[in-house]
């Protein structure tokens, strides 16, 4: 018999998360599962944009200005189709006004503490678009007052994929980026698995495909800023060369509406109703 049996519901912000499950039963016995999704702003036909980066709640760094990161990860074209363009667009809040634009998968803007939206648009060579919004925080109340960061306060920040990352045999594969929100100098280390068995390990964001053969892995990654450490589990496909990584299966996908908001009383970015983009910055426009 179970010992126990919950089921829940929680409200999430557009982005990707990783969920783990663990039963027991009445003997001591347990079994566990994990999985990573995402809650993204999409459409019937196919085309979903994610805000993987910045999280809902960021600490401000020393000095008034905090560099954030944007990152589109995990957003994707309807099939068949490609992504064409990443554009980002950052007002404040409540006064809605626009504060920063910027284009690509990977951004960074630079924001003083205070509430914002931040919107992304992604266009793909199908004529799709999604669009994705999410509520974020800069707080000052977590810098130091000497200037300095409060050490340890938050962990390094590891990005969740939802995709497979692919390699070539021989050649290396590069992890998402980390980032620590107080600033603080991160270490990075991996170990390669396949199965239960490590094939190697070693440190760092770059990881050599020499001598690994073509086949799935797992990549064990941990990122500690000398106080606190996170931790995430990537999959890995290393083809052969000149071998297509195509075929390996997906993590399932969490589909929302184009509006999907990241906390109540926000209010989506549209995109031009003409469905041209004369620029490659986006205006939101909030009632």
């Amino acid at each position: 018999t179970l010992k126990q049996l919950n089921g829940a519901f929680v409200a999430l912000p557009v982005g990707s998360y990783f969920v783990s499950l663990v039963v027991g039963d009445s003997t001591g016995k347990t079994a566990s599962i994990a999985q990573n999704f995402v809650v993204a702003g999409g459409t019937i036909s196919g085309t979903i944009a994610v805000i993987t980066q910045p999280l809902s709640y960021l600490p401000a760094s020393p000095g008034g200005t905090t560099t954030v990161l944007l990152d589109a990860h995990n957003s994707s074209p309807q099939p068949g189709a490609t992504v064409t363009q990443y554009i980002w667009a950052v007002v404040g809040l409540p006064s809605k006004q626009p504060v920063a634009n910027a284009t690509g998968r990977v951004a960074q803007i630079k924001l003083q503490p205070g509430p914002y939206q931040v919107g992304l648009l992604i266009v793909d060579s199908s004529g799709g678009n999604a669009i994705a919004q999410k509520n974020v925080v800069v707080d000052s109340t977590t810098a130091g007052a000497s200037g300095s960061s409060v050490n340890g306060d938050n962990p390094p920040n590891i990005p969740q994929l939802l995709q497979s990352l692919e390699g070539e045999q021989g050649g290396q594969v590069s992890l998402p980026t980390v980032t620590d929100p107080d600033g603080d100098s991160i270490t990075i280390r991996w170990v390669l698995k396949q199965g239960a068995s490590d094939i190697k390990s070693g440190a760092g964001g770059v990881i050599s495909l020499a001598n690994v053969p073509a086949g799935s892995y797992s990549i064990a990654v941990t990122a500690g800023d000398g106080s606190l450490t996170s931790a995430a589990i990537y999959q890995l496909r290393v083809s052969s060369p000149g071998v297509s990584s195509a075929g390996y299966s997906t993590p399932t996908v969490s589909r929302g509406v184009s509006n999907s908001q990241g906390s109540a009383g926000s209010t989506a970015p549209q995109p031009n109703p003409s469905g041209s983009l004369a620029s490659s910055s986006l205006t939101i426009k909030l009632p």
